[in-house]
């Protein structure tokens, strides 16, 4: 079934996701870095890291954060009340809750934490933390709104199979619909700046969890259609292909 899309807005045809490190122990900040780099690289999601070692109560530090990374113990600031604050501002902001005083987690509880890591039980902690940051990414944040005769539609990334680029529009196939929208090609891919919506060709771009397997020229598909891979962005597209290969056989 077809159905024709209004374009829209291209002011938000970005979906970088943004995280705070707020701490004030320069090791552990590059310690923390280190993790979510590597983490982010495997779930295949852009994003963009702000370190904040000072000034931890100037709000505009938190703008359009998604994820806060926040030592409780910082200098002569209290890290729950300024979580507290946060979550006032904005109350889907992710915190995520970091000390060396283990006893604190029940204090945290007041600013609704998403997650408490111990400083003492780190590697452990931000393991745990990671399996449930990305399923509720998954979840809940993976969702594309397009805008189809004044009303928004939601689509779930994970759904998404592939993108065709067509005159002026793009094809979108998911698992249960085809939609065509009215955007250039290369703007809707700026929707998916993570990375589970991958070019193999001038016109296609594929939802790289949605591959079967790959051949010398093209892609078998999880809805057993075949798509050309050109030599261009076979390389890349392989890369990223092992690494959710990876990934699925180690978590």
């Amino acid at each position: 079934m077809y159905k024709e899309f209004i374009k829209g807005s291209e002011n938000d045809l970005s979906s970088r996701f943004k995280i705070l490190i707020v701490e004030d122990e320069l090791d552990y900040q590059q310690l923390i870095k280190k993790h979510i780099e590597l983490y982010f690289n495997n779930i295949f999601y852009d994003y963009e890291i702000k370190l904040v070692s000072e000034d931890f109560t100037n709000y505009e530090n938190y703008k359009n954060a998604q994820v806060v990374f926040l030592d409780i113990c910082l200098k002569s600031y209290n890290g729950i009340e300024i979580a507290t604050k946060l979550k006032k501002k904005n109350s889907n902001l992710l915190i995520i809750f970091i000390s060396n005083i283990n006893d604190l987690v029940f204090d945290a509880f007041i600013a609704l934490p998403f997650f408490f890591i111990r400083k003492n039980c780190f590697e452990k902690d931000f393991e745990n933390m990671g399996i449930q940051l990305k399923n509720f990414i998954d979840r809940h944040m993976k969702i594309l709104e397009l805008r189809i005769n004044g009303r928004i539609t939601k689509i779930h990334i994970n759904e998404i199979i592939y993108v065709e680029a067509m005159l002026r529009k793009v094809r979108i196939v998911t698992i249960d619909q085809e939609i065509i929208y009215k955007s250039s090609f290369s703007n809707f891919l700026k929707l998916y700046s993570n990375r589970t919506l991958i070019q193999t060709q001038r016109s296609y771009a594929v939802n790289i969890s949605q591959v079967k397997s790959v051949g010398s020229s093209d892609i078998l598909l999880s809805n057993n259609e075949y798509l050309p891979i050109s030599e261009k962005y076979k390389k890349n597209f392989i890369e990223q292909y092992k690494k959710i290969i990876y990934f699925k056989f180690n978590t």
